[in-house]
């Protein structure tokens, strides 16, 4: 009974995750965990702990968060499981970037990242790539890299994870001046959908575009699409986009 009440949470927490529901999908991770260790089922610990490593980032509980995934990809790791461990070093990655280790951060997104190529785990290399690409020095590599990220989150079906990237991709181009590209940033990309089916209702696309449009001095688009973003992301609970709202 543990052990079904331990996945029941653990699929609870994804979904709470993927409707931007952090506090409650960090609840449930816990709970989750909790059922695992009287469960004594190792595989189930370990994706506990990465849902709420996952969940405690998000919300900027980054030490806690990193000392969870850590441990997830330790599990992981023992069981031979390469797509649990892939995906925990990311979330591990995704903690030290928010407490400004950058090194670090690209360390363990590239472990990341060669895992998830080899298991052919798109979740995971859309994750991984999006991580260590999205500030990288070398604008052709990140470009690439991102790219990469977009076309992966693509083929997992995850579109809003895609319409995060895009805007990371928008940024990309917007940075160096190509703002026509930045407004269409998925291009011809080979594996990807038509950009309007990534940007959506998007609330990050959306915020990413809305500051490219102030760039150039279309501040009534940048109005529009800031509002768009508003009414896109009310239920968002996510402190970097409530500031960035603002």
């Amino acid at each position: 009974v543990a052990a079904l009440r331990a996945r029941a949470l653990c699929r609870l927490a994804a979904v709470h995750t993927r409707e931007d529901r952090y506090a409650a999908a960090e609840t449930c991770a816990a709970d989750a965990l909790a059922a695992a260790r009287a469960a004594r089922d190792r595989p189930l610990q370990a994706l506990a702990l990465f849902r709420l490593a996952e969940a405690r980032f998000r919300l900027f509980d980054n030490e806690a968060a990193a000392r969870d995934a850590q441990q997830a990809a330790a599990l992981f790791a023992a069981l031979g499981d390469r797509v649990g461990q892939g995906r925990a070093l990311w979330a591990a990655g995704y903690a030290q970037d928010q407490l400004g280790h950058a090194q670090e951060r690209d360390r363990l997104a590239a472990q990341a990242l060669a895992l998830a190529r080899e298991a052919g785990d798109q979740e995971g290399i859309g994750a991984a790539a999006n991580l260590l690409y999205r500030e990288h020095a070398d604008m052709a590599l990140r470009l690439k890299g991102l790219k990469e990220a977009l076309a992966a989150f693509v083929a997992a079906g995850q579109p809003e994870r895609a319409g995060a990237t895009l805007g990371n991709l928008a940024m990309a181009y917007g940075s160096i001046g190509l703002f026509a590209r930045a407004r269409q940033p998925a291009g011809l990309t080979p594996g990807t959908a038509e950009p309007e089916e990534l940007r959506q209702g998007n609330p990050y696309y959306a915020t990413m575009q809305s500051a490219i449009e102030s760039q150039l001095g279309h501040h009534e688009q940048a109005h529009a699409l800031a509002e768009q973003a508003a009414a896109a992301g009310g239920g968002i609970d996510d402190p970097w986009f409530q500031v960035i709202l603002k």
